[in-house]
């Protein structure tokens, strides 16, 4: 991340980034890893905004598409990453509010394989999805073959909308 953030520095001021001091005899103060990351993204986004940043800089994140499906007892949120694991997703409910988040490795080719054309986001990736109805209980999460699944219980029993 520190290397994007520099990069972006750099294609909006033209300078490298400054250097930070800590005091001597002092560690640097620890941020929580998803405070973190929700800066970054919000730099991300507004650095996405700029066509000098947007055309110099690789973008480093992406928002997975997702479906949101509904029946009267559930609602089913499947997001698509491929090769993702389970381990690295996070998921994180606040009210009618869904967070999905992780990171899609970096996978190297190996032996002596390059890449010619890759468009498969890899890094970090972030959704959030606003509920359309209120829910109860713990998401459940499972992920197979590049599609994270999460099942959420309604709070009442509300027969689907249809489209």
């Amino acid at each position: 991340m520190h290397d994007h953030v520099r990069a972006i520095h750099l294609a909006l001021t033209g300078d490298e980034l400054p250097k930070t001091q800590t005091p001597a005899g002092e560690a640097p103060p620890e941020a929580a890893l998803g405070e973190v990351a929700t800066r970054f993204f919000a730099l991300e986004a507004l650095a996405r905004q700029l066509p000098t940043v947007a055309e110099r800089v690789p973008q480093f994140s992406f928002a997975p598409p997702f479906d949101l499906l509904g029946t009267a007892r559930e609602l089913l949120i499947e997001v698509g990453v491929p090769g993702i694991e389970r381990e690295d997703v996070e998921v994180e409910q606040r009210g009618t509010t869904l967070v999905v988040s992780g990171c899609r490795g970096q996978e190297r080719p190996s032996d002596g394989r390059a890449y010619y054309h890759a468009e498969l986001p890899r890094g970090p990736f972030r959704r959030v999805v606003v509920l359309p109805d209120a829910v109860v209980g713990e998401p459940r999460v499972e992920v197979e073959r590049g599609l994270i699944r999460i099942r959420l219980s309604r709070a009442a029993h509300t027969p689907p909308a249809t489209a």
